[in-house]
């Protein structure tokens, strides 16, 4: 069985790519509450101490407060900000995609990418997509580009090459 593909990405589709992706990020909590933690500690012992006036104690707050609310609205803001910058050229080409036993083939203006199943890394399989990993990036496929018999089929092309399976939570 080979499947045919003609993908041409909606705002809506890359933005929950985005936000799946960003989702499976290991430790994204940590990454995204400890340094806004850490910023409201540190300011309430400076106050506490009666130090957040001093030059130093506003140095220390402004550094940390540049790194800890941008990672606290990171996880929310990065799909928008992934979105602004694929709107100029990703969004704007359409993607044609040969799925058979033996490899991956996408052709778009960018050019022909082919990619063999031994080839890919991992597969990421979330609800509403699907990223096979291969070594300079993701291929997205959506899944509600195809049919029942369509998903059947793959999800048993992805066992049979035995590549790592992540499954959304």
């Amino acid at each position: 069985m080979e499947i045919k593909l003609t993908v041409n990405y909606t705002d809506d589709e890359y933005l929950c790519a985005v936000r799946e992706k960003v989702d499976q990020m290991p430790n994204i909590k940590v990454h995204t509450y400890i340094p806004f933690m850490m910023l409201v500690l540190v300011v309430c012992l400076l106050n506490y101490f009666v130090l957040l006036d001093s030059w130093w104690g506003i140095s220390l707050s402004l550094i940390l407060a540049l790194y800890a609310i941008p990672s606290l609205f990171g996880r929310y803001l990065a799909p928008y900000i992934g979105l602004f910058f694929a709107r100029k050229q990703k969004l704007q080409e359409t993607y044609s995609f040969l799925i058979s036993s033996e490899k991956i083939y996408r052709s778009s203006q960018q050019g022909v990418i082919e990619v063999l199943w031994s080839d890919i890394k991992s597969i990421d399989v979330t609800t509403k997509n699907y990223f096979f990993n291969v070594s300079n990036g993701s291929m997205l496929l959506p899944k509600s580009r195809f049919s029942n018999e369509q998903l059947q089929w793959l999800n048993e092309m992805i066992l049979a090459y035995n590549k790592p399976l992540k499954q959304d939570k």
